[in-house]
């Protein structure tokens, strides 16, 4: 019995000196009016008027014509994570519209919003409807993924196709890295810095050497903006596995051509959730990429952009 007490003695103890270690090292320094500006200036906006507010969402456009294609990025991500997809499709002869969604990357972080799955349906189909898209191939990432089948659920006149790439689309047993800050919320705060962004950057990919010091910048300067750590704290609060029941028992009437890509090394997103979407969508087109974690579009571009121009080549 002493010897189980000291173990777990040590335990807290190595576990108190990692979170003092992280706390030293994570330093969230939040930038100057004038900072935020200036990162903003000669970008794109569009002011939502949402039930909380004029919100304003930041988004990327490249390309012209009718053949528009909207991408949808992850939880704690933001349009960052399509650059190596989004000019190569637009020279392809597509519309390309990558956007931030509110709450993430330089768009608007209001910390009185409630993050729910509906709230970002809400904001993507009125997005949508005031730049005339009518209808769109939906590119979805992680959670981007999943509100790429709720929009097509709630709107499938407006959907030409889906490309789902490690999607969330079914209940999920979150990390416990993850699931805790949904308790510990002021405690884990502080945390949200490069260190423990280049942390969790590692904890999902394949390679973990090739996480770049770009990458732990981009994913990290959201939440150098007010709001940017609350609003993704506030989203995890809001992850709903009942609402994901639900979606699935709507899959059947979903008739759009489906991409499904994914990593064969994916921990956040397991192959199980893989082989459940092949079993419910039996037509749709499928990449599994060897050596991959949970951003294929990040970790093998190249395979990821060759699969989906052929599939989207082949929708009239």
């Amino acid at each position: 019995m002493k010897k189980i007490l000291w173990f777990f003695a040590v335990l807290v103890g190595l576990s108190w000196m990692t979170l003092v270690v992280l706390f030293v090292s994570t330093d969230i320094q939040i930038l100057e009016p004038e900072e935020q500006q200036k990162l903003k200036e000669g970008k794109n906006f569009w002011k939502w008027r949402s039930a909380y507010g004029p919100l304003a969402l930041h988004y990327i456009e490249k390309g012209e014509g009718s053949k528009h294609l909207v991408l949808l990025h992850g939880f704690r991500s933001h349009s960052y994570t399509w650059q190596s997809l989004i000019d190569p499709l637009a020279d392809a002869g597509y519309h390309v519209w990558a956007m931030d969604l509110i709450g993430y990357g330089l768009s608007d972080k209001p910390e009185h919003a409630v993050y729910s799955i509906d709230f970002f349906v809400q904001q993507l189909h009125a997005f949508m409807k005031a730049k005339g898209i009518t209808d769109a191939h939906l590119v979805g990432h992680s959670m981007g993924g999943g509100l790429a089948l709720s929009i097509a659920l709630a709107h499938p006149q407006n959907i030409n196709s889906l490309t789902l790439l490690s999607a969330l689309g079914y209940p999920l047993d979150l990390p416990l890295y993850i699931s805790l800050s949904t308790h510990i919320s002021q405690i884990w705060a502080p945390f949200l810095g490069p260190t423990m962004v280049r942390h969790c950057l590692k904890e999902i990919v394949f390679n973990k050497e090739k996480v770049t010091d770009e990458q732990v910048e981009a994913y990290s300067l959201p939440y150098r903006f007010p709001g940017g750590v609350a609003a993704s704290l506030l989203t995890l609060q809001k992850f709903d596995n009942q609402r994901l029941i639900e979606m699935g028992r709507n899959y059947a009437s979903l008739s759009s051509p489906m991409l499904i890509i994914w990593g064969d090394h994916d921990t956040l997103i397991p192959l199980s959730h893989y082989e459940k979407f092949i079993k419910d969508f039996p037509h749709s087109q499928k990449l599994l990429i060897a050596n991959c974690g949970h951003i294929p579009q990040e970790e093998d571009p190249e395979q990821v952009l060759k699969v989906m121009l052929s599939f989207l080549q082949k929708i009239p």
